[in-house]
């Protein structure tokens, strides 16, 4: 049983401070992702100043479909468009890698879009950075 208001205070700041960490983890962890429960995602990978912006498909079976992914970045090295797109097919229960964009991580801001169809039904990801 706690004694005095200010026990109170210190338990309470406590839990505060085993929470910070908690959701400090859970953002770090969906940046630069999209959800993954979906049938897309686009994955950015960080490494040696650049980030690799990955587009994937999952499927729960065989199936093809069309896609087109287009990222915009800018920066302090100015400013680009990049469009990729096509058909793809993937297996059942496998997660088809549909393209991959690398860019220069510092100092830039970019924004990427995955949309295509999948089996009949459409899709659409989006991620992006802040400099």
């Amino acid at each position: 049983m706690l004694k005095s208001a200010t026990q109170k205070r210190h338990l309470i700041m406590l839990s505060m401070l085993c929470l910070v960490p908690v959701g400090t983890l859970a953002a770090m962890s969906t940046q630069g992702r999209t959800d993954a429960a979906g049938p897309c995602e686009i994955r950015a990978t960080k490494q040696a100043g650049m980030v690799t912006l990955d587009a994937l498909v999952h499927a729960d079976r065989t199936a093809g479909g069309t896609y087109s992914f287009r990222i915009e970045k800018s920066g302090g090295g100015g400013s680009s468009t990049v469009s990729q797109g096509g058909a793809f097919e993937t297996g059942a229960g496998q997660s088809a890698p549909l393209a991959s964009v690398s860019v220069d991580a510092k100092g830039s801001a970019y924004s990427a879009v995955l949309e295509g169809e999948l089996a009949g039904k459409t899709f659409r990801c989006t991620a992006k950075s802040g400099v």
